[in-house]
């Protein structure tokens, strides 16, 4: 490749175009010959012959299947197909493996397209999508082999249930009256003698005459 030419890495899963897939030719011939293959409409090159593909149709079939082995002549198809009259050149790959975003680059191309002066039939763009599920989903278990089982297991032991736990007794604590301290007297007090209390007064005496007329026998 020259110095200074741009390339972009394709995330590809394999070495197509190479010799490093010449074991696939064979079956991919052999699915070949199973499709129906109906004459062109329009001229269709090759980017391995760089030349529109054979009217025959086993031809196409051989043609295409060495293509999977073989270098891809970009460049020379795109001058065969300009010799031919085409002037506009729009290349598509499958997947994002050209893109960035599809919808947008999808949508930036059909604007240049238009303004080329090409038809652009945008009647599929409006078309709305189908509307959403209004019902219940389903629900989905992924199966695998930690939930798939081929016979019925066996049913497991009862459990039996724990004792209700005992509790632990409490130790009796005996309440022992909380000593008190006296309060000292202060000095002044503790010095002086102690001094007698007065006698509490006699009780009160009825008089004599009460008494007297209480005994006598009444009139």
């Amino acid at each position: 490749m020259p110095a200074g030419c741009p390339s972009l890495p394709l995330p590809v899963s394999a070495a197509f175009h190479s010799p490093l897939v010449a074991d696939a030719r064979e079956p991919f011939a052999a699915a070949l010959a199973e499709v129906p293959f109906a004459e062109a409409r329009i001229p269709v090159f090759s980017n391995t012959s760089a030349a529109v593909y054979p009217s025959a149709a086993s031809a196409s079939r051989d043609l295409l299947a060495s293509h999977l082995a073989k270098p891809v002549d970009f460049i020379a198809e795109i001058r065969a197909m300009h010799a031919a009259g085409a002037t506009t050149f729009l290349e598509v790959g499958p997947g994002r493996v050209l893109t960035r975003n599809g919808t947008l680059d999808l949508a930036t191309v059909l604007c240049r397209l238009a303004a080329l002066g090409h038809t652009v039939n945008l009647a599929k763009w409006e078309i709305a999508p189908p509307a959403a599920p209004t019902g219940k989903p389903a629900f989905t278990v992924p199966i695998s082999g930690a939930n798939v089982r081929t016979s019925k297991p066996a049913p497991r032991p009862a459990i039996a249930a724990k004792p209700a736990p005992v509790p632990a007794p409490v130790p009796a604590v005996a309440l022992l009256p909380t000593p008190v301290t006296p309060t000292p007297l202060p000095p002044d007090l503790a010095a002086s003698p102690p001094r007698a209390l007065p006698s509490p007064p006699s009780p009160p005496q009825f008089r004599p005459q009460f008494r007297l007329w209480l005994r006598s026998p009444l009139p």
